[in-house]
């Protein structure tokens, strides 16, 4: 599989972007591939002989994260290679948390990989609090 990652605001939906992604799937002998700006992916069919905009296996997958719950349980679903999570109660929305405009843009656009927790997440008034480095 291979995973093309745009810049976080790039639009998945551009022909060159998604032909690029294709032919580097293509010639690598690669079937299926990933097209993500980090905020959205989309998986491909590589292999297809359909049209480009119809290989696309599944729409416009969202990967934020917008809510948190306690976990009770993780099951396989059936022999899909697939789990059912089923929470403790309703799960949680978590709010927007702001860019600080005032600070320096290379502490607020993760360029590393960077962690955090649930409570510093729910208590950071900027984004650069969020952040563990």
């Amino acid at each position: 599989m291979i995973v093309e990652a745009k810049r976080f605001r790039a639009n998945l939906a551009v022909a060159k972007t998604l032909t690029q992604t294709l032919m580097y799937a293509f010639l690598n002998g690669v079937e299926w591939c990933i097209l993500t700006n980090g905020r959205h992916a989309v998986v491909y069919d590589a292999s297809s002989r359909e049209p480009v905009r119809e290989r696309a296996l599944f729409g416009m997958i969202d990967l934020a994260v917008t809510h948190y719950g306690k976990v009770e349980s993780i099951k396989p679903w059936r022999n899909s290679g697939k789990y059912v999570v089923k929470l403790r109660g309703a799960a949680k929305e978590i709010p927007a948390v702001p860019i600080d405009k005032h600070s320096d843009p290379r502490r607020v656009a993760p360029r590393r990989p960077r962690f955090t927790t649930i409570d510093a997440l729910l208590s950071a008034k900027t984004l650069n609090e969020c952040w563990f480095k």
